[in-house]
């Protein structure tokens, strides 16, 4: 069926004749800028996607990342053409497999242990033999440092925001989808993406903020947008957490209380860990001599509180 699709579709065949398996179970995609991978217990059969009860851990990063340049350097790694544990499949060599034994239905393969050892002779084998190499466990095994969080993971106490809007078209703001979601995820909301409903400290009225959706991707949101107010700095948007509402607070740092939401924005930069957070790795991209403030000119900053 895979050989059956259109398109650029290679498929390799990776087998040791000796007692390893191949085991991992590993799904990456790149879409709509994001490069999604999936890996888990379910192998690539009727039973393992759509009959089994599995379990999968997704991880999920921008296009060009440290994710997708790992995967990359794996797959290469998989698929070395030197390596005679790998084969580029195509039809003869699918007829090989099937009649010698490596491929079957997968009916026959229900409740059969497979691979429980070689069991073709050396000269009907199609694939390279290699043994494992077994290390002994000491018997003290040290303790890694300590696991940090990311960067970008909110405290878990936080009750506000402060977003550092970066506007387009005059007054047209974006918000981080890692904010938006998070509030959402506050508020109780169970889909991932949808609208959640402000209320403007300015106006006293209800506002929506909104996702919007890409045409390729329309289940998964691209950005969230708001309608800022004028600034003749930098615009600062706070929302905060009072019971179940969200309130929605506009500041413009060329004023004195914008000016104090904007220097605890850049003060969060320099904390260790960073308690602001720079998407785009502006502040940690800036030159000798430059301040972080001409460093994060016309990006988008945000600090949970």
């Amino acid at each position: 069926m895979l050989l059956a699709l259109e398109g650029d579709v290679r498929v390799y065949v990776r087998h040791n004749e000796a007692t390893p398996i191949f085991h991992p179970k590993l799904y990456g995609f790149r879409a709509g800028g994001e490069c999604r991978v999936l890996v888990g217990s379910n192998n690539l059969t009727g039973g393992g996607l759509s009959q089994n009860e599995e379990l999968s851990a997704l991880l999920v990063e921008e296009v060009g990342g440290v994710l997708e340049r790992s995967l990359r350097a794996y797959m290469r790694q998989l698929r070395n053409p030197a390596d005679d544990l790998v084969k580029l499949l195509d039809a003869e060599l699918l007829d090989h497999l099937t009649i010698s034994g490596y491929v079957e239905a997968e009916a026959r393969l229900r409740g059969k242990a497979s691979n429980t050892g070689p069991s073709r002779l050396p000269e009907n084998r199609l694939f390279g033999s290699r043994q494992p190499i077994r290390r002994r466990i000491p018997s003290t095994v040290p303790i890694p440092n300590a696991i940090n969080p990311r960067p970008d993971t909110p405290v878990a106490d936080w009750t506000r925001v402060f977003v550092k809007l970066r506007l387009a078209r005059g007054t047209q703001g974006q918000l981080p989808l890692a904010v938006a979601r998070e509030v959402r995820r506050r508020l109780g909301e169970i889909n991932l993406d949808g609208p959640f409903t402000v209320i403007d400290r300015h106006t006293r009225a209800e506002r929506q903020i909104s996702p919007t959706y890409p045409k390729r991707r329309p289940e998964i949101a691209n950005t969230y947008k708001i309608e800022a107010m004028p600034a003749e700095g930098h615009a600062i948007l706070k929302l905060e957490l009072v019971g179940r509402r969200v309130l929605a607070e506009f500041f413009d740092s060329a004023e004195a209380d914008g000016q104090a939401v904007y220097e605890f924005l850049i003060d969060g930069l320099r904390s260790e860990p960073a308690s602001t957070v720079d998407p785009n790795g502006a502040a940690a991209r800036r030159h000798v001599g430059q301040s972080l403030e001409e460093a994060t000119e016309g990006v988008t900053l945000y600090r949970f509180d």
